[in-house]
């Protein structure tokens, strides 16, 4: 009798330690907490991106000044020139569903916008439904993820390599890659308003 029961015992602890191991999707899933595909925010980071618009090529310089619940940065485009200071409010960080297309100081209205930063609701949507409704610039439209991919950039004067998840539109116009991280969603490449590409973090 002892036997089965210990038999039984083993049988269901090898059972439930099979599920819990188990994951359709364990791509997603292995990278959700990695370190090694992503960063954290620090304060005085900078980020370096490319920056295009329908007459020129620019540098977009983004100094981060806070790092939390808001975000908070300097920018400078050396091309233009421009600078200023941009805030993301902890209700678009979490919450914002339509992001600016211009690197402009915050107006009347800008607490639902984010930049640079996908929202954790977009992000979580994302990941959990593999779509998320958001205005890239071009109005509300739905996105759609696709595979991931990996992209080799230049951080704190050494090559990594970071995992990105990938979206886009139904007409294919406008798509966009974030890490895959939701702590640090940094959108890296974006197509379509916003055309901007991550190049060297210092």
């Amino acid at each position: 009798m002892m036997n089965k029961i210990l038999l039984t015992s083993i049988f269901s602890f090898s059972i439930m330690t099979l599920l819990s191991q188990w994951n359709p999707n364990p791509t997603d899933s292995r990278l959700w907490n990695t370190t090694k595909s992503s960063f954290p925010q620090k304060i005085n980071d900078i980020y370096i991106y490319s920056l295009k618009t329908d007459s020129n090529n620019y540098t977009a310089i983004i100094t981060l000044q806070k790092v939390g619940d808001t975000i908070t940065f300097d920018y400078s485009i050396p091309e233009k020139p421009s600078h200023g200071k941009m805030m993301i409010t902890a209700q678009a960080n979490n919450n914002a569903i339509r992001y600016d297309t211009s690197f402009t100081e915050n107006g009347e209205g800008s607490t639902n916008r984010s930049i640079l930063w996908l929202s954790k609701k977009n992000m979580t949507e994302l990941i959990l439904l593999k779509e998320t409704t958001m205005d890239m610039g071009n109005g509300m439209e739905t996105f759609y993820k696709g595979k991931n991919s990996i992209i080799k950039v230049k951080f704190k004067g050494k090559e990594r390599i970071f995992t990105l998840y990938n979206a886009e539109n139904t007409k294919g116009n406008i798509h966009f890659s974030v890490l895959s991280d939701i702590r640090n969603p940094l959108i890296v490449n974006s197509v379509g308003p916003f055309n901007i590409s991550l190049k060297e973090i210092r």
